[in-house]
C-alpha cells in the first residue's frame, strides 16, 4: 500500500490487513527497489508472516524525513511513463495550506519545488522521446516557487514556468493541476492566453460557496476572492473551461451554507466538478468542530 494515508496510518494498516507485505509512505518512494528486494528475500527465508513485512522509516516518524521539514528543492529520480504522448512532471511537493480536513501536510511534509532549469531540461528530454502532451503536477501546482533561478540567476514565476514549458519544440498540448485559489494569480491566465500550447482549461477547487464554511475549512480565500479569479478567466481572449471540487457537508455546513454553494455553481457555471461527502481524517483540525452533518443528509446534498 502507497500513498498519503498508507504513510499517515502506518502500523495500523498492518493491524487492519495482515495479507498486506508493505506499506510505504510517498517520502520514501525512491527507498522502493531496496524494499521490494528486502520483502522478496524475506519471502523464502521467514515462513511466519508477521516476519516479512517491510516498512518505510516514514511510518514510524512522520517528521524529519527526506527534506519533508526542510525548504530544499526536489528532484523526481524515478518516472514510469505509460501513456506513448502524455507524461506527468512532477514540479512542487508537499502542502503549506492547512486545510482543516485534509491530511496531506503532515504525509507530505512543507512545499519544495523543483528547480525551473529541471524542469525544462525534462520537458525537453520528454519532447526528444516523442512525447507531444505535459502535465505539470503538485498538490498546489500554482503555489511552485523556482528555488534557484538555475545559471541566469533569474527565478521563475509558476506563469513564466508553464509558458516556457509550452513553448518546447515538440510540444503541442501542456496542462497543468491542482491549482490552490490562495495563489493563483492572473499572470497565468495571461499566460493560457499567449501561448497556444497550454490548454483552455484551468482546475480551481473551491470546496464551498460559503465564507463561513470557507473560513472553518480555512482555505484561505473569500467567496468573493474566489469569484474575482473565476471573472480573470471568463475575460480572456480564449474560452477557458473551468472546473472544480466541491465539498458537501462540512461540519456545521448549514442549510443556508449549502444554498450558497448552489448559487456559486449557476452564478460560475463550470464544465464539470468532482463533489465529494466530508469524511474525517485523522489528526484533521476538522475533528474537533462540532455539529457533525448525517451520512444520510450529505447523500441528499451531495445529490443535488
Amino acid at each position: 500500500m502507497l500513498g498519503c494515508v498508507a504513510q499517515q496510518e502506518g502500523e495500523k494498516i498492518f493491524e487492519r490487513a495482515p495479507h498486506v507485505s508493505l506499506v510505504c509512505g510517498s517520502a520514501s518512494y525512491r527507498k522502493l527497489p531496496q524494499m521490494l528486494a528486502q520483502l522478496e528475500a524475506g519471502k523464502s527465508e521467514a515462513p511466519n508472516p508477521a516476519a516479512r513485512k517491510v516498512q518505510a522509516e516514514s511510518l514510524i516518524r512522520i517528521t524529519g524525513l527526506d527534506d519533508r521539514e526542510t525548504d530544499k528543492c526536489f528532484e523526481t529520480e524515478f518516472t514510469a511513463r505509460t501513456n506513448p504522448h502524455r507524461g506527468y512532471i512532477t514540479i512542487i511537493e508537499g502542502c503549506d495550506k492547512f486545510c482543516s480536513y485534509c491530511v496531506v501536510p503532515f504525509t507530505r511534509g512543507k512545499e519544495r519545488s523543483r528547480t525551473a532549469e529541471s524542469v525544462l531540461a525534462e520537458a525537453r528530454q520528454m519532447a526528444d522521446l516523442g512525447y507531444t502532451e505535459i502535465q505539470l503536477l503538485g498538490q498546489n501546482v500554482n503555489s511552485y516557487k523556482d528555488p534557484t533561478g538555475g545559471s541566469s540567476g533569474k527565478k521563475k514565476t509558476f506563469a513564466e514556468l508553464l509558458a516556457a514549458v509550452g513553448e518546447v519544440p515538440g510540444i503541442r498540448r501542456v496542462r497543468f493541476t491542482t491549482s490552490h485559489p490562495r495563489d493563483f494569480g492572473r499572470d497565468i491566465v495571461d499566460a493560457i492566453d499567449a501561448v497556444p500550447t497550454l490548454c483552455d482549461h484551468v482546475h480551481l477547487p473551491v470546496q464551498s460557496g460559503s465564507d463561513r464554511v470557507l473560513n472553518a475549512m480555512q482555505r484561505l480565500y473569500t467567496r468573493e476572492q474566489y469569484l474575482e479569479r473565476i471573472a480573470w478567466m471568463k475575460s480572456a481572449k480564449r474560452e477557458i473551461s473551468i472546473t472544480s471540487d466541491i465539498i458537501v457537508g462540512f461540519p456545521g455546513e448549514t442549510e443556508e451554507d449549502f444554498a450558497e454553494t448552489l448559487a456559486l455553481l449557476d452564478e460560475v457555471g463550470y464544465d464539470s466538478v468532482f463533489t465529494f461527502k466530508y469524511s474525517p481524517r485523522p489528526n484533521t483540525p476538522s475533528l474537533a468542530l462540532d455539529d457533525a452533518i448525517p451520512d444520510q443528509e450529505k447523500s441528499r446534498r451531495l445529490k443535488r
